[in-house]
């Protein structure tokens, strides 16, 4: 989740296959024909990224190097992005938060490839530390290669304040649309509580979105959580001031629930493929979204196995 993403939610949260039309409650990871091979850029196929590229390959991705100032209290660094001690072997991506807090990571693709009709998910975790956040999610806008403001968000908060179960709502699931920097914004986003599995180091779960050109559907292990239609919202829940426009914020907190999507908020355009882990800055709107960082600055990991994109 981008950093103006987070300004406006954050009171209240960031070679194809030949495979005719599948079902979106049956689609999974596919085959790999589209990886980059050393050398070489990503064309936009299907892609699988199994980190053992010392870390993460190169020629797909590059790490962010930036402070995009608050609500973050930390700066995204190259190195923070680094495979475990045992190397290419591990088949392990690490992104850290360390140095006092003040150092995380992200990687971006260096392509804006990603479309409707795919899958895009992967396999991660992280460590259980209040006011830290782990994603996987599609973003671009006019800063980033032009046009509107749109990205669909898979977000693991470990400590979500405002959850009402014992296990938390752990996952949060967004669609995001802006025309441009100064028009009004909209906020689609389901908080889903999928239990404690995805802050156990040892455990790895699969989480993907299915993106099709009417819908995106969220799945959390081989469950699906939670789907979003191109259609007519409902009634929005609330709406803020923002920087001179308003954000409208429509929201289902439902497991396996549904949320509509004003077509021209639906998410169409290329895009990139992103993945972060971050802590926020402990100011009290952030700390409404994902809690609040301990005083205490510990050093954290969000390990991630795989990320994969699939044509369909």
């Amino acid at each position: 989740m981008k950093k103006s993403l987070i300004l406006s939610s954050l009171l209240f949260l960031v070679a194809c296959s030949q495979t005719s039309n599948p079902s979106s409650s049956t689609i999974q990871k596919q085959a790999d024909s589209g990886t980059p091979g050393a050398g070489q850029a990503w064309g936009g196929g299907s892609f699988v990224d199994d980190f053992s590229y010392w870390g993460y390959n190169a020629d797909l991705w590059q790490a962010i190097d930036n402070n995009n100032g608050a609500p973050f209290g930390c700066t995204f660094k190259p190195a923070n992005a680094f495979p475990d001690v045992n190397a290419q072997a591990s088949v392990k991506l690490n992104l850290q938060l360390n140095t006092t807090g003040t150092r995380c990571a992200e990687l971006k693709t260096k392509q804006r490839l990603a479309q409707p009709r795919s899958t895009i998910g992967g396999t991660f975790n992280l460590d259980n530390v209040s006011g830290t956040l782990a994603s996987i999610f599609t973003f671009k806008r006019w800063d980033t290669g032009g046009g509107a403001w749109q990205e669909i968000d898979i977000e693991y908060i470990p400590n979500w304040p405002g959850a009402t179960t014992t296990s938390k709502a752990r996952y949060h699931v967004a669609v995001i649309y802006q025309a441009t920097s100064t028009s009004d914004k909209y906020i689609y986003e389901g908080f889903i509580d999928v239990g404690t599995g995805i802050v156990t180091s040892s455990n790895y779960t699969n989480a993907l979105f299915n993106w099709d050109t009417a819908s995106v559907q969220w799945k959390y292990g081989s469950n699906v959580i939670f789907t979003m239609n191109k259609g007519t919202p409902p009634a929005e829940s609330f709406n803020y001031a923002e920087n001179g426009y308003t954000v409208h914020v429509y929201r289902n907190n439902t497991y396996n629930g549904t949320l509509n999507v004003a077509s021209a908020h639906f998410p169409t355009d290329l895009t990139y493929i992103y993945m972060n882990y971050w802590r926020g800055d402990n100011s009290s709107g952030i700390q409404s979204f994902m809690g609040a960082y301990p005083s205490n600055n510990p050093t954290a990991t969000a390990r991630y196995t795989s990320l994969y994109y699939t044509r369909w």
